[in-house]
């Protein structure tokens, strides 16, 4: 298992950039991926699995998948230690974008995304 405390240290996974786009979050997400931290995209079903796994710090993904679809990888990755939460900060599957980590570089995450533009909240 993998477990780096930074995101300057960390191995990520996102989603496709389009659903940055679409959050508002485009900008901070490809000013983030261009960190020393390894980003790569991937599915959603691989990202999460490899939170929880422990082979990855982090997988990011925008707005798009339905409350069902992230419903199974939120206990997943919460029951094997990780945090799971949306692109806020809140501690849910139902919010805007889904962010799923280690737990240690969650924060640090959600700092380096960047306030969510006033007209994309939910």
């Amino acid at each position: 298992k993998v477990s780096r405390r930074s995101i300057g240290e960390a191995w990520a996974l996102h989603g496709p950039i389009d659903c940055f786009r679409a959050a508002g979050l485009e900008r901070n997400f490809l000013s983030l991926s261009r960190r020393p931290t390894a980003f790569t995209g991937t599915t959603d079903a691989l990202g999460y699995a490899a939170v929880a796994r422990g082979q990855v710090e982090a997988f990011a993904e925008g707005p798009g998948p339905e409350v069902w679809d992230l419903a199974a990888p939120r206990l997943l990755v919460e029951e094997a230690g990780g945090r799971f939460s949306d692109f806020r900060g809140r501690r849910t599957h139902a919010g805007l974008g889904s962010l799923a980590s280690n737990g240690r570089v969650h924060a640090e995450l959600l700092d380096a995304l960047g306030p969510i533009p006033e007209d994309r909240r939910r």
